[in-house]
């Protein structure tokens, strides 16, 4: 097996997602997820960190899983191998809990996606656990088995929330 160099590290304040708060850090080459990332979510319990990654003229927030960042596009889970990771200090609560600044985790089609959580449960009633997504149409997508699955019950992660 031929091991790759990590080529890069470099951490950035992203001021187009308008929250200074937010950081993200850039791996250019998968590696071990760096102090401070978000868990997002809990699959076979094991952590899903949070990364984005950018895809068809838009950048997506989604799951660490096997060194790639999952993420929902067109109905489809996409795996991207370069991507960044998500790191911020806030909390998960209901979009309706009242709480100001919810995480913008990237665009699509010139909308801003902000990042979400939810509880997965197949068809055969199986708990697939917590699973990190973006919300679109009131809805958190998230990816899970190839396909991006709308889930109307999730959570939002609000920066700078004790």
């Amino acid at each position: 097996m031929r091991r790759l160099p990590i080529v890069a590290i470099t951490v950035c304040v992203c001021a187009a997602l308008s929250s200074p708060a937010l950081a993200w850090a850039h791996w250019v080459v998968s590696h071990d997820p760096p102090e401070g990332v978000i868990v997002a979510g809990w699959e076979n319990n094991h952590p899903l960190y949070l990364c984005r990654a950018p895809f068809a003229d838009g950048l997506h927030p989604g799951k660490v899983v096997g060194g790639m960042c999952m993420i929902g596009y067109g109905g489809a889970e996409q795996a991207i191998p370069n991507f960044e990771w998500g790191l911020a200090s806030g909390v998960w609560a209901s979009p309706t809990g009242g709480l100001a600044n919810p995480m913008i985790g990237g665009q699509e089609d010139g909308q801003a996606r902000m990042v979400c959580k939810a509880r997965y449960i197949d068809g055969a009633g199986v708990d697939r656990g917590w699973h990190p997504g973006k919300v679109i149409n009131g809805n958190c997508n998230i990816t899970w088995g190839g396909s991006e699955i709308p889930i109307a019950v999730f959570q939002q992660f609000y920066l700078g929330n004790p």
